[in-house]
């Protein structure tokens, strides 16, 4: 029996969900990085920008770390004779 190999697109699946933790982390512990690093205030400092961003990295990870599983648990079944 061969071993089990995930393809490149799970590879490319759990970096997605990887760098969207990492940015909703970031955003939750330090939610002005986007002002000190870029130097911009995308909302006029109400913070409803951060909150967004948050949620939708969040919302990211899931999606990804779904799309991963589903990758994974397709290459453990036996393929169709």
């Amino acid at each position: 029996m061969p071993a089990h190999v995930p393809r490149r697109r799970f590879w490319i699946e759990l970096m997605g969900a990887t760098l969207s933790a990492g940015l909703a982390i970031m955003t939750f512990i330090q939610p002005a990085w986007i002002e000190v690093i870029l130097r911009i205030e995308p909302d006029g400092g109400s913070g409803s920008f951060e909150v967004l961003l948050t949620a939708g990295a969040a919302v990211a990870t899931l999606t990804f770390v779904a799309l991963a599983g589903i990758e994974w648990r397709h290459r453990l079944q036996p393929a169709a004779t």
